[in-house]
């Protein structure tokens, strides 16, 4: 689920997650306040339940859906 414009905002923060500023630095919101990683090349996708989200696209790809931590390989 990412957002129209890739340059400024992937997608809405749905629960109250802050969101980035830019692709750069935020690729994905966080659904359910938890929080976002530090850019795209660190962090790729949401935690949707308030999980951390991986070190980085390469090695954590899928979401945590319930704040279970995601695997290791996408």
């Amino acid at each position: 689920m990412r957002g129209k414009n890739a340059l400024e905002y992937a997608e809405t923060s749905e629960g109250g997650g802050k969101r980035g500023k830019n692709a750069l630095e935020y690729a994905e919101t966080s659904e359910g306040g938890g929080k976002r990683g530090k850019n795209a090349l660190e962090y790729a996708e949401t935690s949707e339940g308030g999980g951390k989200r991986g070190k980085n696209a390469l090695e954590y790809a899928e979401t945590s859906e319930g704040g279970g931590k995601r695997g290791k390989m996408p």
